[in-house]
């Protein structure tokens, strides 16, 4: 559960001396409480860019639209997400009060890109939601149909060689899929359209279990509420376990989800156990995929996915061994896009161009994505010694210091802003790969005479090295 914006946290604060006012007003007023919070705190309260319905339909498939209307559809599914598990919360519970006027679901554009409860005093709650998030489970959901599809016309051919070849190449092209995705993000800040040009029913599949991981995601964090899960301490939770009490949290927090995503999708669903397991599938590798590309400090607070994954699974009933062997291959691409110290193979770059069901973005030709991944890869040392070739005394002063492990210093030649550098100093925040790299890049002082990218990548990745040890310390 990542915090907030450092400029919204201190919003809050300010928010926090104005909220006698706010529970003075009654409980039935046209602004809900949880609402009249979120607007003192700066976050969006209305949904009034114009779209139209192809609009909806294309950011659902996770292909591009304008931006405006990108982050009003997201803004919409994020509340209409909300007002679907809160409402079914509050009929089954009405004891809680968690009536739309109290709880509601609101996605940040940015300074959000997870999930995490937001608490008020006078007993009303918000989740805030990642619009990042929220494009990497539709992404996510997009892929695994892909894969599924793939799969299933490999195996229609009758010779078993073939079928095998054919299953390779299939497997290969999503490890380079979620490779792609997860570079692109990484590098650019923004995560690439979906990838696979899906059928009516494909897409159908895919976006309703989109819709259903979302709503696992809101789930999650409304169980983190429920438990009374106020405080993430990285302790041990018990004397002689492994496990620290933000771990179990997060499990618990998991387990509640999947039981209230079952018990909605029953009405509806023949098999709503298994829906229910894909969403959760889906929301918890599109938050690790999505940690994975965007985060150079993170919380450090949660299990890995496929932990908090391999707990669901035992809790549930045992599966069809096409669902297993499904999730089990996405799981396997999963590891090898991950890989961020290993460029990945150049022949597997090559098999994405060679599939009529997949697009990648016009502007990110086989030189550009290999180009990111050799930014990525090549070690760090080798890197930097590369960028100090072509570094100013400016530059070269920037990667001493975050050699030094100075990164306050190093903040210091490249931020002007006081504001934004207390925000990104600030150890309880996240801080995004990207943020380091174009800070470096648009620095207001020359610090390379050429190769600009490969120095502001390289200053990032020294700059994440450096957090991730004294994380590590930590």
């Amino acid at each position: 559960m990542p915090s907030i914006s450092a400029e919204k946290a201190a919003q809050h604060t300010v928010a926090k001396a104005q909220i006698g006012n706010v529970q003075s007003k009654p409980a039935n007023c046209h602004e809900s409480l949880a609402q009249q919070h979120l607007t003192l705190l700066g976050v969006p309260s209305s949904i009034d860019q114009a779209y139209t319905e192809g609009d909806a339909l294309r950011v659902l498939q996770g292909r591009e639209v304008a931006p405006g209307v990108a982050d009003t559809l997201h803004l919409k599914l994020g509340w209409l997400v909300g007002i679907q598990v809160v409402g079914f919360i509050n009929n089954k519970a009405p004891k809680l009060r968690w009536t739309s006027n109290r709880v509601l679901v609101r996605t940040l554009s940015e300074g959000e890109s997870s999930a995490r409860p937001l608490s008020f005093p006078d007993g009303s709650h918000a989740i805030l939601l990642g619009q990042s998030l929220q494009e990497s489970i539709i992404c996510t959901a997009n892929v695994i149909e892909y894969l599924d599809v793939a799969s299933g016309l490999a195996r229609l051919s009758v010779r078993r060689r073939k079928q095998e070849r054919l299953g390779f190449e299939a497997s290969s092209r999503v490890t380079a899929v979620l490779r792609y995705l997860l570079l692109g993000q990484r590098m650019t800040g923004r995560l690439p359209p979906a990838p696979a040009r899906l059928d009516r029913q494909s897409t159908e599949i895919a976006g309703k279990m989109a819709a259903g991981a979302a709503m696992f995601v809101v789930a999650h964090e409304l169980g983190h509420i429920t438990h009374g899960h106020t405080m993430t301490p990285t302790t041990p939770h018990a004397e002689t376990g492994k496990m620290t009490t933000s771990e179990l949290q997060e499990l618990q927090a998991d387990n509640w989800a999947l039981g209230v995503l079952t018990q909605m999708m029953a009405p509806d669903e023949p098999e709503p156990e298994s829906m229910a397991l894909w969403c959760a599938f889906i929301g918890l590798f599109a938050t690790y995929i999505t940690e994975q590309a965007i985060y150079a400090r993170r919380s450090g607070t949660h299990p890995e996915a496929w932990a908090r994954w391999a707990v669901l699974e035992r809790t549930s009933k045992e599966c069809d061994e096409r669902t297993q062997r499904l999730r089990a291959a996405f799981m396997a691409n999963t590891a090898g896009a991950i890989k961020l110290d290993e460029e990945l193979p150049t022949e597997l770059w090559q098999l994405l161009r060679k599939d009529e069901a997949l697009t990648i973005s016009p502007s990110a030709t086989n030189d550009t994505i290999m180009g990111w991944d050799r930014l990525q890869a090549t070690p760090l040392d080798e890197l930097v010694a590369t960028a100090r070739q072509a570094a100013t005394r400016d530059g070269e002063e920037l990667l001493n210091l975050l050699e030094n492990g100075d990164l306050q210093g190093a903040l210091g030649l490249v931020v002007p802003s006081e504001k934004r550098r207390a925000r990104m100093l600030d150890e309880t925040l996240t801080l995004e790969f990207s943020t380091l790299r174009q800070a470096i890049a648009n620095a207001p002082t020359t610090l390379v005479s050429r190769k600009q990218e490969l120095f502001s990548v390289a200053g990032a990745r020294l700059a994440a090295r450096m957090l991730g040890n004294q994380a590590n310390r930590g």
